[in-house]
């Protein structure tokens, strides 16, 4: 393991930011062993598959039994499947190369194209392997129902089946039956059971089958048994089989956690995040040390470099510096193109290549760093010593905000050009205002009274800064990063440009609307915004709920504080939940664009804000007296969660929100479980 400083101070203008405030961050590599880069390597591999084959045709769950006889017959005098975890794990290893070679060797459901799997251990310790099977004949639809089943067997024809689906495979009694069942929330199966029967298997639903469940008037079989705690016997039919979804990432989604602590650990260790809760049984330390693998597949995926001229990625040490310095390292990249300028046989066939299909004639030699002719495979047809193999090539993923590639996407066509934006801009020229579209030429005639101004340097240069406002504003990113040229401006003012944007206030219209609305104020309205002036005064933080249903004066009242507060100076940072109630706030915002929500933070429990922590919108957030958030009932509660984090950390403050006043505006009588009031309940001064 390796401990790495990111470059986080290479923004820093005036020299007099500290990097430890910044963070330093902690990797766990690839080549770490269900690391969560590991598991993501997995992942890409398994999506090679599916780009040149497409989606897998069967998923296979594989799950080690303790009864298996192979195992029972082997355990001493006294001894239990629990004391023996060796047995348990060579045995599974052996069962499952075996079901590998029925599955691809034998072709029990045909002809196989690539296969993979990984291995995962329950909680009370017992391994089991997810199975992704590529065939060569797709399976069509009638043909379903003889491969997979979600029906109870015929105990007439298949005894064994019969006892191994009702033992192992039936879910519940829930619902109706059982209340209390431990899948039961909210009155409801969260497992969706009892299952609608079906006469016949049906296709694309989500992407998955619903696979065919028979009623007993239909064909379907039922078997009835006394449970634990039920005074009678429970009828079981087709409702109750299991089934399971299933995708490459599913796969290889990792292993389970458990948290037993909570504490304070650095956001950017991963090592240490990876360590919390991650506990290892017996049998799983036994597969490692045994050394079997947690993951196999077939055809070899190899992975291909992709790097600019002389961007390869350099490992220096105390030893080889100055050879790395006069000569870059060799990559599966450079010696491509350097096998495509070989004069023999192999060279020119290699230009007919594209680099991802490489692999599959050539081999990676790891020690020479160069490619070599495969010596086995698919002879060429026309091409002597030539040999194709089924392994596949994968490219390691370029992000989108690396514009240095877009070149080479241009000339394969994978991007659009700007005719569609230069035919918006001239639509727009036409139908908006110029105020609406930052007409700056306008602008200064009409201030100057005189239309025979034109264009200068000057003016051309304030519009790129409007322009990069708005860029920093969106994705915290300058204008030049988009490919346009910077405004020539003092570097300061990038990072002060959000502080700009909150002291451009009129103080003049704020005196007046304070002096016609305070007079106005109910007795409630009152209370409520003298204690908010008195927290905003003593500087200690402080967390305020505002329960206003529509109608009772809350936008008024939250007008007048903002007023207030930026009458003395101060800032006071206005966001809504959606675009329609930001309008109603005098500055106000949506909470997403202003606090940089990621756009999925429902799924994300411990997302973060995509706040710079040198950004300027990072200033205002530490410079805010208060935030306030209106419509926030509208919000995630992991939206909420996600600023509390980013301001502890923007602050340095492990109080709530970092030290910072919020308050948060809304008819919470109706939607009150979106608001985590339990995560918070210590510190709230509910108005």
């Amino acid at each position: 393991m390796r401990k790495w400083q990111r470059d986080a101070v290479a923004g820093n203008i005036d020299g007099n930011l500290n990097p430890n405030d910044i963070g330093n961050a902690f990797i766990l590599p690839s080549s770490y062993i269900g690391s969560p880069r590991n598991m993501q390597e997995y992942i890409q591999d398994a999506m090679t598959y599916v780009r040149h084959y497409g989606r897998p045709d069967l998923f296979i769950t594989f799950t080690c039994n303790p009864n298996w006889e192979e195992i029972q017959t082997l355990l001493l005098p006294g001894q239990q499947a629990i004391h023996r975890h060796d047995l348990t794990a060579r045995v599974f290893k052996q069962k499952l190369k075996s079901l590998i070679d029925v599955i691809v060797k034998y072709s029990i459901f045909g002809i196989t194209r690539c296969w993979l799997y990984t291995i995962e251990w329950q909680k009370r310790g017992l391994p089991h392997a997810h199975i992704l099977v590529w065939l060569k004949d797709r399976i069509r639809p009638e043909e379903i129902d003889q491969i997979i089943s979600a029906e109870i067997p015929d105990p007439l024809s298949d005894q064994e089946l019969f006892d191994i689906v009702t033992k192992h495979m039936i879910h519940g009694p829930c619902g109706a039956f059982n209340m209390t069942s431990p899948c039961m929330e909210n009155g409801k199966c969260k497992k969706k059971f009892p299952k609608p029967h079906t006469n016949d298997t049906i296709t694309n639903i989500d992407g998955y089958p619903m696979y065919r469940r028979r009623s007993t008037e239909n064909g379907g079989h039922t078997f009835t048994i006394r449970l634990p705690n039920f005074p009678n016997q429970v009828e079981f039919d087709n409702h109750s089989v299991k089934s399971i979804k299933y995708i490459c990432k599913y796969v290889n989604k990792g292993s389970d956690l458990a948290i037993f602590e909570v504490q304070n650990i650095n956001k950017n260790d991963e090592i240490a995040r990876y360590q919390m809760g991650r506990y290892i049984s017996s049998n799983e330390a036994i597969w490692h040390i045994l050394s079997f693998p947690n993951h196999e597949r077939d055809p070899a995926v190899q992975h291909l470099a992709i790097h600019l001229e002389n961007g390869q990625r350099v490992y220096f040490t105390e030893e080889n510096v100055l050879q790395r310095a006069f000569e870059a390292p060799k990559t599966t990249l450079t010696e491509f193109f350097t096998l495509c300028q070989k004069p023999d046989v192999f060279g020119q066939f290699a230009k007919t290549l594209v680099y991802g299909d490489v692999p599959r004639y050539f081999t990676w030699n790891k020690s020479s760093k160069k490619w070599e002719p495969r010596k086995q495979g698919k002879p060429h047809p026309s091409i002597t010593g030539i040999f194709k193999a089924k392994t596949l090539g994968r490219l390691y993923t370029v992000h989108p905000k690396q514009r240095t590639y877009q070149d080479a996407c241009r000339e394969l066509q994978l991007l659009e050009d700007d005719n569609h934006w230069d035919l918006t801009l001239a639509d727009t020229a036409l139908t908006s205002t110029p105020n609406n579209i930052q007409d700056t030429l306008h602008r200064i005639r009409q201030t100057n009274q005189c239309q025979n101004i034109d264009y200068t340097p000057e003016m051309y240069n304030e519009a790129l800064v409007l322009i990069e406002d708005l860029c920093v504003l969106i994705s915290n990113l300058p204008l030049n990063h988009y490919g346009m040229p910077s405004p020539n401006r003092p570097a300061t003012d990038l990072v002060n440009t959000d502080l700009q944007r909150e002291n451009q206030y009129d103080h003049g219209s704020l005196a007046t609307i304070i002096m016609n609305s305070e007079p106005l104020l109910t007795g409630e309205q009152k209370n409520i915004y003298d204690r908010i002036m008195l927290a905003v005064a003593a500087e200690q933080g402080g967390f305020f709920f505002l329960d206003a249903p529509g109608g009772t004066g809350k936008t008024f009242l939250i007008s007048l504080i903002l007023a207030k507060i930026r009458s003395q100076q101060k800032i006071a940072l206005a966001v809504a939940s959606s675009g329609i109630a930001a309008t109603l706030l005098d500055g106000g915002r949506t909470a997403h664009s202003t606090f940089k929500l990621p756009l999925d933070v429902h799924n994300k429990p411990d997302a973060m804000c995509n706040i710079k922590k040198n950004s300027g919108i990072a200033a205002v957030l530490r410079k805010s007296s208060i935030i306030i958030w209106d419509e926030c009932t509208m919000a995630h509660k992991y939206s909420l969660e996600a600023l509390n984090r980013t301001m502890q950390d923007l602050n340095s403050n492990n109080k709530l929100f970092g030290g910072a006043i919020l308050l948060l505006s809304g008819d919470f009588r109706q939607t009150l479980p979106v608001i985590p009031r339990s995560t918070f309940a210590d510190e709230i001064n509910a108005c």
